[in-house]
């Protein structure tokens, strides 16, 4: 029997929701945690399908161990530079630069200027976010006195992921849409002043 599954935490607004419609409507569930997966061993409902509905990097690490697993996108093309190269002129941070987060503190004075059009010399705000889809950490602005290591303090980030650095551009109202072809299938409202809705 299919068995849903949710990584607890992830989604707090959603997944007693989940959990209560799955359970009225006859199914299987089952909470699971990143921090405690280990495999099979671990939780033995994973032999058989199930639907998941947590973070991308459980995800993938249930994909490497399960052959049922399979992800609703290609996590590729949700790195920035998967598309910031075809749609950068259209893009609020338009003026951008990806970057090693290893060469972060030594070219954030001197190369940083010169990619982003800027006086070269001087230290400024960056919005500084991860390349990749895992979001390793919240796209945010680092202060000039901030290193990346104090800016990054609860999140891990090796030397050799890419990093998006940019200008910091105001952003009063965000939102997202879902396309579906050529059309948007919906749109809503993500945040607004630097509040989540």
């Amino acid at each position: 029997m299919l068995t849903w599954v949710v990584e607890q935490g992830v989604f707090p607004e959603n997944e007693f929701k989940i959990r209560e419609e799955v359970l009225r409507q006859g199914y299987k569930f089952e909470w699971i945690s990143r921090d405690t997966y280990y495999g099979e061993q671990t939780y033995t409902f994973l032999r058989n399908p199930v639907i998941f509905y947590g973070s991308l990097s459980l995800s993938q690490k249930l994909r490497r161990n399960h052959d049922w697993v399979g992800n609703w996108c290609d996590l590729n093309k949700f790195k920035c530079s998967g598309y910031y190269g075809e749609y950068g002129n259209l893009l609020l941070n338009s003026d951008y630069a990806f970057i090693p987060a290893g060469d972060f503190e030594r070219w954030r004075k001197e190369v940083l200027p010169l990619m982003l059009n800027e006086e070269v010399g001087y230290d400024k705000y960056r919005f500084i976010r991860p390349d990749s889809a895992f979001k390793t950490f919240s796209g945010d602005m680092i202060k000039p006195e901030q290193t990346l290591k104090q800016f990054l303090v609860n999140s891990v980030l090796f030397d050799d992921e890419m990093i998006l650095v940019a200008r910091p551009q105001r952003v009063h109202r965000e939102w997202r849409f879902v396309i579906c072809g050529n059309e948007i299938a919906g749109c809503s409202l993500y945040m607004e002043d630097g509040e989540q809705k």
